[in-house]
C-alpha cells in the first residue's frame, strides 16, 4: 500500500535489513561454535530497533528469541529525561564503557573476520540435509528389503527349477542316476544332459540313416511314393487299407482300400494307381456307396501285381 518516497524507503529499509541479518548469522554462528554454548536471547537496541516489527524479522530469520531493550526489565534507573532514549542509551553506555576500558582485558577476537569471515547459520541447512538423509536413508532401507525379500523368492524358484531339470534328467536318461546324486553342481549336471541329448540325437540321425539305406529299395514305400505323386492333391483320399506281400524276388501281390466324396475322384485314383510302372494287371473288385453315407461316401478295392524294374 505504499507508494513515492514511502516505497522507497520501506525497498532500501528491507535490503539493509537483510544485510543486517547475514551478519549476524555469521557472528552468532562464531559465537556458538567458539563457545560451544547455545543462544537463549537477542536483545536489541540503537535507532534500527525502533523498526516496527524488526524484533520479529530478525526472530523469525535468527531463529533465536529477540527483544527490544526495556528499562522495566533491569534494576537500573535513570533520569526520567532519559527514558524516552532507552533505546540508544545502551550503546551510549557501551562506547563509553569501550572507550575507558583497558584493550588487553577485553575480547581480541573478531568474529566477522578471518576464519569466521564466511561462516554462516547453516542449522536450517543441516536440518534440511538431515531430512534429505533420512528420507534417502528409509529409501535405501525399503529397497535392500525388497532385494533380499527378492533374492529369496528367486533363490527358492531356482532350486526348484534345478531339482525338476535333475528329474528330467533321471527320467529320460536312467542309466545317468547315479551322476545327479551327492552334492553335483547344477553346470556340471547340465553339460551332462547337453552331452547325453547329442548323442541321441546323432544315434537316432545315423538309425534314420540306416533305415533309408535298408528301405530305399523297399517295394511298398516304392510304390506309396509313386501314388503320393500321382495322385492330384485335390483329390479326396482315406487309404483304409495298404497291403503288399512278396511272393517271388521282385514279384508281389498289392491291395489297396480307400474311400473318397465321389466317382469321379475314385477314377482319378485308379488311373494314378495303373500309372504306377512297378504294378500291372490293376484291377478294380469292389466299389460303391459306403453304407449308411446316403452315396456321400464311394469305397472301393484295388488289387495289382507288383514286379521290380530292371535297370
Amino acid at each position: 500500500e505504499l507508494d513515492g518516497y514511502d516505497k522507497m524507503v520501506a525497498e532500501r529499509t528491507t535490503l539493509a535489513a537483510n544485510a543486517i541479518v547475514k551478519e549476524l548469522g555469521r557472528t552468532l554462528y562464531a559465537y556458538k561454535t567458539w563457545h560451544k554454548d547455545p543462544l537463549s536471547r537477542i536483545i536489541i537496541t540503537g535507532g534500527t530497533s525502533r523498526l516496527g516489527n524488526f524484533d520479529h524479522f530478525l526472530a523469525e530469520q535468527l531463529e533465536v528469541p529477540v527483544e527490544r531493550f526495556s528499562l522495566a526489565t533491569t534494576n537500573l534507573i535513570v533520569s526520567p529525561e532519559l527514558e524516552a532514549h532507552q533505546a540508544v542509551l545502551p550503546q551510549s553506555l557501551a562506547i563509553g564503557l569501550r572507550a575507558v576500558s583497558n584493550v588487553k582485558k577485553h575480547s581480541q577476537i573478531n568474529l566477522r573476520r578471518g576464519e569466521f569471515a564466511y561462516v554462516q547459520n547453516y542449522e536450517s541447512i543441516l536440518r534440511g540435509v538431515y531430512a534429505t538423509a533420512r528420507f534417502v536413508s528409509i529409501i535405501l532401507a525399503v529397497l535392500m528389503l525388497s532385494y533380499f525379500v527378492k533374492y529369496y523368492f528367486y533363490t527358492q524358484q531356482i532350486d526348484q527349477i534345478k531339482e525338476e531339470y535333475k528329474k528330467e534328467f533321471v527320467s529320460n536318461f536312467p542309466d545317468a542316476k547315479r551322476r545327479v546324486r551327492g552334492n553335483v553342481t547344477f553346470a556340471k549336471l547340465r553339460k551332462d544332459a547337453e552331452m547325453k541329448i547329442r548323442q541321441s540325437i546323432i544315434e537316432k540321425q545315423d538309425a534314420i540313416a540306416e533305415f533309408q539305406t535298408i528301405m530305399k529299395q523297399s517295394p511298398a514305400l516304392l510304390i506309396l511314393k509313386d501314388l503320393s505323386e500321382r495322385i492330384p492333391k485335390e483329390t479326396k483320399v482315406d487309404v483304409t487299407l495298404f497291403d503288399f506281400k512278396t511272393t517271388f524276388a521282385g514279384q508281389g501281390k498289392f491291395v489297396f482300400k480307400a474311400e473318397t466324396d465321389n466317382f469321379a475322384s475314385q477314377a482319378s485314383i485308379i488311373e494314378a494307381i495303373s500309372k504306377v510302372e512297378f504294378l500291372k494287371n490293376v484291377e478294380e473288385k469292389a466299389s460303391g456307396a459306403k453304407p449308411g453315407s446316403d452315396g456321400k461316401i464311394i469305397e472301393f478295392t484295388v488289387h495289382a501285381d507288383y514286379e521290380a524294374v530292371t535297370l
